[in-house]
């Protein structure tokens, strides 16, 4: 057999294992086609509104050269709402919608902390309620977290983000969280390190006053994955096609020669 011809056997096994995991998991193996990676140069809709400012950094990504990210910079002006003085970014175009029907279970995203003290993010969402002024309203906040120590390099996180991976956020004044999954009208991440040091009283859906600078990079929509138990169901499936194309045919040769 050439080496084309078994490249090409290799590929089709590898789409025919494809098929039967989609088939498998449709339930819950599916991973939302929704990646943000700041390629084009541009914010992709993430922003100020009393947020960190938003900027793209060409080649600050986490393959270097010729990668891009969103860099994410406050200031920490203790005027209050002031734009740009707290250390958030906030999204309310692509990241609106029904999470629910989606069947987003997750939010991935690389991040790095280029500061010399460590920075915490968090996700927020807020419902068809929308979010009012101090983090009131219809709010949510993650109760997973991506803590990044001081100086770091680039690093991947997954943040749960079905109804048992939010709580009311402090100020939350009115709706309930599965009507704001199936309505998110903002998506947010912010840096708060307090909540993790001071959860009963800080606020868990604005960002700190900070004067600081992040980057981060693929924010991604995911979806469950089969647990590993399921994929070894599909071994069997593997072999059998393998040993099917090895089988001689009829004139005793094996098939591609």
């Amino acid at each position: 057999m050439t080496v084309g011809r078994l490249m090409k056997k290799l590929k089709l096994a590898a789409a025919v294992v494809v098929t039967m995991l989609s088939l498998a998991g449709s339930a819950g193996a599916i991973v939302i086609d929704q990646v943000d990676t700041f390629q084009a140069g541009q914010v992709d809709g993430w922003g100020p509104d009393f947020a960190g400012v938003a900027s793209v950094a060409p080649n600050a990504g986490p393959l270097g050269t010729g990668d891009y990210a969103l860099m994410v910079t406050s200031t920490g002006d203790p005027i209050q709402g002031r734009v740009g003085s707290r250390s958030i970014t906030l999204n309310r175009s692509q990241w609106a919608g029904n999470w629910t029907e989606a069947g987003i279970t997750a939010i991935a995203f690389d991040a790095q902390n280029p500061n010399p003290f460590p920075i915490e993010l968090w996700i927020g969402i807020a419902g068809p309620g929308g979010a009012g002024s101090a983090g009131s309203g219809d709010v949510y906040a993650s109760l997973m977290s991506a803590a990044i120590g001081a100086n770091s390099g680039w690093s991947h996180y997954v943040i749960d983000v079905t109804a048992a991976g939010f709580e009311n956020a402090t100020n939350h004044s009115f709706g309930t969280l599965d009507a704001a999954l199936r309505g998110v009208t903002e998506m947010r991440l912010f840096n708060n390190v307090a909540r993790r040091t001071d959860p009963d009283f800080a606020n868990n859906f604005i960002g700190d006053e900070v004067a600081a600078s992040w980057y981060v990079d693929n924010i991604a929509a995911v979806s469950a994955v089969p647990e590993p138990s399921g994929l070894w169901l599909l071994v069997p499936a593997l072999v059998g096609i393998l040993t099917v194309w090895r089988r001689p045919d009829m004139t005793g040769q094996l098939p591609g020669k």
